[in-house]
């Protein structure tokens, strides 16, 4: 059996990001919520606190009230919590925790909040994903019960574009925009099925 990410390798793809693809269902107890934290959401604080803490995720599937910031006990914000939806699943869209948040386990609080939240708003799965190399994530997500389901590694290489030189010759010139490659593993895997 082919290695699929060697023979990307040998001609010529490099790994770009390796991720981690996570999965809740509502076959279990819904993550227990951190108290530490009390959340505030858009429909009650309105856009400038978000857009103060991060600018760019307001275009995802969303009800206003579901994206919410977490303000601990000296009610400071600290963490930003947007569940989304897409097409076709829910999805913890983005977990966010400012610096003086940083290893005091919110991240798993921030999970647990956007379970919450699109339990409440009816779903029975919710996926998340993360950079491999980011451990407090994955541990945030295994934390709140979610489970590793896939593992997806995005290869890229420079496409190169034949051009017309001088006197008819062709030549090779590097492309700006490169082509992309996603690889993923697991036991749920539908993209690339393992082999019996």
């Amino acid at each position: 059996m082919i290695n699929r990410g060697a023979w990307l390798a040998a001609h010529g793809f490099s790994v770009t990001r390796d991720g981690r693809r996570f999965v809740w269902q509502n076959s279990g107890p819904l993550p227990v919520q951190d108290d530490r934290l009390r959340w505030w959401s858009l429909a009650e604080l309105g856009e400038e606190p978000f857009v103060d803490l991060l600018a760019d995720m307001l275009e995802l599937g969303h009800e206003r009230n579901w994206y919410e910031i977490g303000y601990d006990r000296q009610d400071r914000p600290v963490a930003i919590s947007l569940p989304a939806r897409t097409p076709s699943s829910a999805v913890i869209g983005l977990v966010g925790v400012a610096t003086t948040g940083r290893g005091r386990g919110y991240a798993t609080a921030v999970v647990a909040r956007g379970t919450y939240v699109l339990v409440t708003a009816g779903a029975t799965e919710i996926r998340g994903d993360c950079d491999a190399g980011n451990i407090g994530m994955v541990k945030a997500f295994q934390r709140a019960g979610y489970h590793n389901f896939a593992n997806r590694k995005m290869f890229s290489r420079p496409l190169q574009i034949l051009s017309t030189g001088p006197a008819g010759r062709h030549r090779s010139a590097p492309n700006s925009s490169p082509l992309r490659v996603g690889l993923e593993t697991g036991p749920r895997s539908a993209s690339f099925p393992r082999a019996p």
